[in-house]
């Protein structure tokens, strides 16, 4: 592994929901008059919606309405941290999003609004040990370049009156990479976030015969998402309306399309594999891993030659601040989306024994692909949950980049990833 810059030690959190916002102190009648307001608001936003009204061609009245509740930066950012009756919070959020990026008189607002922040902000060092985990190396800070066109399932060209998405200014840069072993599990390049707290030997691992016993004529790799709406952040180029909050149901946009990038490229390779596009985490997140399990197993008894499960998932990092991070290899000169194997145990209380084959077998491709792309991958995550891989010994759950991440960075990143997978997986036959 190259020898990295010197690098600030970043507090950071994974979340799956939205970002979470301190509640302003307001008084009781100012928030009952903020919740009216917000509730005619709503209304208003998702009656338009419905009939596919542009707001930039709506009545005068409505344009007026919009325009003064646009130009008070403040009061549509006090109603990011309250709830509308009758929604949750990240409702809230999702309507927010959704008025500002299709109302092009909101413009007026963005550029001296005031309520967004681009300088980096102060944030506390974080103590050596353990806890240490992950760092984060800084890059560029404000919007990104958009990226280069996707040549495969180009969406239609966005509407004339575009405009970027207005959490662009909160969107961070950088690479996460390790500087030591201090607060890790590690071995040469492959580097183990252990919140699992498990004891792991890297050298037998590494050094462990794996073989999945692929068999040639029958499907052997299965690809599946227990979280397919997570989508990635809209530009130009693969413009979306969420369906919620950095999710959508589109599969065009959402990580569906990723599988169906790595499910070309081991197919390429001489692989037999099943792709399951459907959707298990919309409208509800509760009981999407029961859900994907149950496809999972009826795969198994109609296929039981299946000796590979690949869970793709789409990260998501913020800070108590409320950036948005995306996380970049750079690969040839080439900006690619970060990628973070994600591997069970049964520490957590549920039955998987064979947790430590599914490992070793992860470490070994770890070591494969940052062997060649050092930065390309991050830290493998090991876990108290088993998260259905005690399925097959091939079961893996792979996050692709960041919700800060454009769906260029994501599908880039996959078609490395499924290139020296696919030579590593011949390899085991």
């Amino acid at each position: 592994m190259p020898a990295a810059e010197p690098m600030q030690s970043v507090h950071v959190r994974r979340q799956a929901g939205p970002v979470q916002l301190l509640r302003p102190r307001l008084t009781p009648r100012v928030k009952k008059a903020v919740r009216l307001l917000l509730s005619l608001l709503s209304l208003t936003a998702m009656f338009a919606v419905l009939i596919g009204l542009p707001f930039s061609n709506a009545p005068g009245w409505l344009d007026g309405y919009l325009t003064a509740l646009a130009r008070d930066a403040t009061l549509l950012d006090t109603a990011l941290a309250l709830e509308w009756p009758g929604h949750t919070p990240h409702k809230a959020v999702d309507w927010v999003s959704v008025l500002r990026s299709q109302t092009a008189v909101l413009s007026a607002a963005m550029p001296d609004g005031g309520a967004v922040s681009t300088a980096p902000p102060v944030l506390p060092q974080q103590p050596d040990g353990p806890a240490a985990i992950p760092l984060f190396q800084p890059g560029n800070t404000g919007t990104p370049a958009p990226p280069a066109d996707s040549a495969e399932m180009a969406p239609p060209a966005p509407p004339t009156d575009y405009l970027p998405d207005p959490r662009a200014p909160m969107l961070r840069e950088g690479t996460f990479v390790p500087t030591s072993a201090t607060g890790y599990n590690a071995y040469g390049t492959v580097f183990i976030n252990n919140d699992a707290k498990a004891e792991i030997d890297l050298e037998a691992m590494l050094a462990q015969q794996v073989s999945l016993g692929f068999r040639p004529g029958s499907p052997q790799i299965l690809i599946v998402h227990t979280h397919a709406s997570e989508a990635f952040f809209p530009d130009r180029e693969h413009f979306y309306i969420p369906t919620d909050v950095e999710r959508s149901e589109d599969k065009k946009f959402n990580v569906v399309r990723i599988g169906d990038e790595l499910a070309e490229i081991l197919t390429a390779k001489g692989f037999h594999v099943l792709h399951d596009r459907n959707i298990y985490d919309y409208p509800t997140y509760t009981g999407s891993y029961t859900h994907t399990l149950a496809s999972i197993t009826q795969y198994l008894a109609d296929h039981p030659e299946i000796a590979m499960v690949i869970d793709i998932h789409r990260d998501s990092i913020t800070t108590d601040e409320g950036l948005i991070y995306k996380a970049v290899a750079d690969i040839e000169g080439e900006k690619v989306a970060q990628m973070m194997l994600v591997m069970g145990t049964d520490i957590g209380g549920l039955p998987h024994d064979g947790w430590r084959d599914n490992m070793a077998l992860a470490v070994q491709l770890q070591k494969t692909i940052v062997d060649k792309h050092p930065t390309l991958m991050r830290p493998i995550n090991l876990r108290r949950d088993r998260f259905n891989q005690h399925a097959t010994a091939g079961s893996m759950l792979l996050e692709v980049g960041t919700s800060g991440n454009s769906m260029a960075e994501a599908l880039r990143a996959i078609q490395i990833f499924g290139e020296i997978a696919g030579d590593y997986l011949s390899g085991l036959q």
